[in-house]
């Protein structure tokens, strides 16, 4: 099997569990039994909306120095963090779809996040490099 008929497999597995979930909770909904599952319905329709759009989280989990930036590079097919010699992801990093390639920095304090444009190294802007 090729990886496009694997990709599209688990795209119709994902839109059938989408459909089983639905039917779960509608069931559940005409039921006349007082059940009171209104956080489980609601995680069940949520479970369901992701899985048809494809939404999902990855957790990466590993001591220092082991490759999880490089793994999610090579995942994303592109440099996007930092990879290097010395640790430099060592905070909590979140990789979300977008657009446009931006950063956006939390801080702990009161100041408001920075937002930052990725641009590759030697663009056109110096300031701001392609890795965070």
């Amino acid at each position: 099997m090729t990886f496009t008929q694997n990709l599209s497999r688990t795209y119709q597995t994902r839109i059938q569990l989408s459909d089983r979930l639905n039917k779960i909770k509608e069931a559940i909904d005409n039921s006349n039994l007082n059940l009171t599952l209104d956080r489980e319905l609601s995680d069940l329709e949520m479970a369901s909306k992701n899985l048809r759009e494809g939404v999902f989280r990855l957790l990466v989990l590993g001591d220092l120095k082991r490759g999880k930036s490089t793994f999610l590079n090579a995942l994303l097919g592109e440099r996007i963090l930092p990879s290097d010699v010395n640790p430099c992801t060592a905070l909590l990093t979140v990789l979300r779809y977008g657009e446009t390639k931006k950063a956006i920095v939390y801080f702990k304090d009161d100041r408001p996040p920075q937002y930052l444009e990725l641009v590759q190294p030697g663009g056109n802007n110096p300031s701001v490099t392609y890795y965070l």
